[in-house]
């Protein structure tokens, strides 16, 4: 709960910043031009760079590609910043999966260091886990920790691809969302957004912790 009341107080207050600072808001807009005149000469390329950050945002956890998406919004529109988005999550999901069943790439273990969390889940969660179970995992963990373990232990690709595909659409759909409404200066929506994604994350890690415990618990009968 208090990594969620983190991320949200420390967006909010980027947020007012970007309100309330003209020298923040000119030089926000200044880059926003440059960026709109290189994607209307090379298209195609700027599309692949934005999907391709997105990618890596969702193997790395430190990193992220939130912070692009207002200047996307910008340039293609919320529909399609929610899509290209989508898709660049969805491939760091794939690759996540990946690297787990084929050995985590030596280079990854410099950026992140999650092998005692993946060795942990590996060892609570069954090849065989049921899909809910993994939809709670997939939603109460940061997105590379899920990819990783269940790849590992080679789960059902499938059904993994579903609920990454479930999860990324929620999270593209809310990061979508909040951008807008910082851009629009919505405080009632970046707030009410806020709380209610504090809300539903922490609950799914508290369910998903829960259930581990309870299996736990009944092993050792």
């Amino acid at each position: 709960m208090k990594r969620y009341l983190y991320i949200f107080f420390l967006i909010t207050a980027l947020a007012f910043i970007f309100w309330y600072s003209a020298k923040v808001q000119e030089s926000f807009y200044r880059v926003v031009a440059l960026l709109e005149a290189h994607a209307a000469l090379r298209p195609l390329t700027t599309i692949a760079i934005f999907v391709l950050f997105a990618a890596v945002s969702a193997m790395v956890s430190p990193f992220s590609s939130v912070p692009l998406v207002p200047p996307a919004i910008l340039i293609w529109g919320s529909e399609r910043t929610f899509l290209l988005l989508l898709i660049g999550w969805l491939f760091g999901g794939v690759f996540t999966y990946l690297a787990g069943c084929y050995g985590i790439n030596p280079v990854l273990r410099r950026f992140i260091d999650i092998e005692n969390k993946i060795e942990y889940y590996q060892s609570k969660i069954s090849k065989r886990a049921e899909l809910w179970l993994v939809m709670l995992f997939r939603l109460a963990m940061p997105a590379e920790i899920p990819g990783y373990v269940l790849g590992s232990i080679r789960y059902h690709f499938a059904w993994y691809f579903f609920a990454t595909l479930v999860s990324e659409f929620m999270f593209a759909l809310a990061t979508v969302y909040g951008s807008a409404a910082i851009l629009d200066k919505r405080l009632d929506i970046l707030v009410a957004l806020g709380i209610v994604l504090t809300t539903f994350f922490a609950g799914m890690f508290y369910l998903f912790s829960r259930e581990l415990k309870r299996r736990k618990t009944e092993k050792l009968r």
